[in-house]
């Protein structure tokens, strides 16, 4: 692994709250599959959870090309502290940590010379058209 490390804190939570985290999913999930829509659509090879690094969702085959499909919301992208309001500073430190961690997944992947395509869900669903056209851009770019 390229350094990453991830610190485990134990949060205290009902068990319903637990019960109901430990079924969200992490992969092949309904974001993942429009994603897989969007390539197969467009006849672009790849490779579902490759097992690379900080866990892309997709890998372009016969390229250096990962794409990550990320939640608005387990990804932070329009946090704000006063949007939770029960367990304020665990959502803080959960949201603030995952934030750190994809930057540190980037940065990384990049310099090891991956081409990283981060996608929101709202881009993936409302501008699909222009997600499929990032990509092969980047795929044109590494030919």
């Amino acid at each position: 692994m390229l350094g990453l490390r991830i610190v485990k804190t134990k949060w205290s939570t009902t068990e319903e709250v637990t019960r109901r985290m430990q079924r969200i999913r992490s992969r092949h999930t309904a974001l993942e599959g429009a994603m897989r829509k969007l390539l197969r659509r467009a006849g672009i090879k790849f490779r579902s959870q490759p097992g690379q690094f900080g866990k892309p969702d997709f890998w372009i085959v016969g390229t250096k090309i990962l794409v990550f499909c990320d939640s608005s919301f387990w990804h932070g992208r329009k946090y704000k502290p006063s949007q939770f309001s029960r367990n304020q500073q665990l959502w803080a430190m959960k949201l603030t940590k995952t934030i750190h961690r994809d930057k540190i997944v980037t940065r990384r992947l990049r310099r090891a010379g991956w081409k990283v395509l981060r996608f929101w869900d709202s881009q993936i669903a409302a501008e699909s058209e222009e997600a499929l056209r990032r990509i092969k851009f980047a795929i044109f770019q590494g030919r």
